[in-house]
């Protein structure tokens, strides 16, 4: 499973959930390929309260990726037992 974080820059230096890259969420859909190219890899993305993710989401669907799946916000993925790779917050 590949982690998503689609939150700005600055927030993703401030902790991460195990090993997630970035993709802000108003340019996931001009640079997913170049991170997951295959569009059935399972995708999990995720940000600060959940809007951004549900977005994403939706984008990555509409460019055919058919195993995303939302992860909501920073607290629901602690809540599902994600690890934060957390240098500061939250």
């Amino acid at each position: 499973m590949v982690i998503i974080d689609v939150r700005t820059q600055e927030e993703y230096a401030t902790g991460y959930y195990g090993d997630a890259i970035l993709i802000p969420y108003d340019i996931i859909e001009d640079e997913i390929h170049k991170h997951v190219p295959n569009k059935q890899t399972e995708i999990l993305v995720y940000c600060r309260a959940g809007r951004r993710s549900k977005i994403a989401m939706d984008a990555l669907i509409e460019l055919g990726y058919d195993n995303v799946h939302d992860g909501g916000s920073l607290s629901d993925m602690e809540g599902n037992g994600y690890e934060n790779n957390n240098s500061s917050n939250p």
